[in-house]
């Protein structure tokens, strides 16, 4: 199985107007959450459409690059959708740490992961 890479590049503009650019220029604003921080990153919209075709759930976990550093594991914790065009606005993803317990959704299910 072929693994699922995501690249990204953080942003320093914040806010609806910022937002509003980026979408315009074919990016999604996102947020990155670990240990209780929180990175601003912008994630290319067809980039991510090719790695989610179909339905986003959050028991996909894949390959996030940020500014070409290092690989991180992470997963969509939270998705938002413009109502009139049903394309992704805002994505909320959670990095996964090694040795950390992850709660996730699977197929209606809660499930705790090691």
């Amino acid at each position: 199985m072929q693994e699922k890479v995501l690249t990204a590049e953080s942003r320093k503009e914040t806010g609806k107007n910022a937002n509003r650019r980026l979408r315009d220029k074919g990016f999604i604003p996102a947020v990155i959450y670990s240990c209780g921080k929180a990175e601003s990153i912008q994630i290319q919209a067809k980039e991510f459409s090719k790695l989610f075709p179909g339905k986003i759930s959050e028991s996909v976990s894949f390959n996030l690059k940020i500014d070409n550093k290092d690989m991180l594991t992470a997963f969509v914790k939270d998705v938002q959708f413009d109502g009139t065009t049903d394309s992704v606005t805002h994505l909320d993803l959670y990095k996964v740490a090694k040795g950390e317990a992850v709660v996730t959704k699977v197929k209606g299910e809660t499930t705790v992961t090691k």
